[in-house]
């Protein structure tokens, strides 16, 4: 099992309550909106592995990126309640997706995110913190005294804060798998999900996310004018290059365009 190489702020004791999700009522979200994504450009470089990568923010919007080509950004507009699949592996049984909650002001944002390990753990987190599931009397360990890190099953997580005591990010790990990052907003009450590390994710993943950070899942041809054509599955669209939210230089696509795209992957 890898331990993340990083001091960090221990999480809150064992769970205790028998074959019932469990709360960690430390975790608590920064009133800030993110200021910073993961860095994935919208060029031809690669993911911070060497691989693909992707995340999901906010309202939401998404940035992926396979291992050869450059990433494609796009907005995605569930229903109120939907459950998106963001990350679904057949090959080793990992599953994570997202539920959109509505906002008055007619908005949908992500605010609660479930991993499934291949172990059978149980993940979610929501803006209320970090509840566990599925692993009957097992509990979270202890933080490691120097990382930080916890595990429950062969799900491995730590905790980053701030100075002043507000929630950065929690990192997770599949054990000797991929590696994720999520954020809290609490003023928004949403959360962002992030691919940092594709390792251990095979070539038959799909999801919003999982269907684009494979090998060849799709190819960019660049017209030269800031437009290029984005072909997957069969089917060839048009996307422009621009800055998308918090991602510089990519290649957005319209997202009724790319609902069609995904339904041909």
């Amino acid at each position: 099992m890898k331990i993340f190489a990083l001091t960090l702020a221990a999480l809150a004791s064992a769970q205790k309550n028998k074959n019932k999700k469990n709360k960690n009522n430390n975790y608590a979200p920064t009133t800030d909106a993110p200021t910073t994504e993961p860095n994935y450009p919208g060029t031809d470089a690669p993911g911070p592995y060497g691989g693909g990568a992707g995340g999901a923010y906010g309202d939401p919007h998404f940035m992926v990126k396979s291992p050869s080509q450059s990433a494609l950004c796009f907005d995605f507009n569930p229903s109120e309640g939907t459950d998106m699949n963001l990350l679904v592996d057949p090959l080793t049984a990992l599953s994570i997706s997202a539920t959109a909650k509505g906002r008055d002001n007619g908005k949908v944002f992500m605010d609660s995110i479930h991993f499934a390990s291949p172990g059978g753990a149980h993940l979610e987190f929501d803006i209320d913190g970090v509840h566990v599931a599925g692993l009957g009397d097992a509990v979270v360990t202890s933080a490691h005294p120097l990382t930080g890190a916890q595990s429950y099953g062969d799900i491995n997580f730590i905790e980053k804060w701030s100075v002043d005591g507000l929630h950065e990010h929690t990192k997770v790990q599949i054990e000797d798998g991929p590696v994720f990052i999520i954020k809290g907003n609490l003023k928004k009450e949403s959360l962002s999900f992030a691919v940092e590390d594709t390792e251990g994710i095979s070539n038959r993943s799909r999801g919003i996310i999982g269907q684009f950070i494979r090998d060849d899942s799709y190819f960019i041809a660049d017209n030269g004018d800031d437009t290029a054509t984005v072909t997957s599955g069969g089917m060839s669209i048009e996307a422009t290059r621009e800055n998308f939210h918090h991602t510089s230089n990519c290649w957005v696509i319209n997202d009724e365009d790319m609902l069609f795209m995904m339904a041909n992957l």
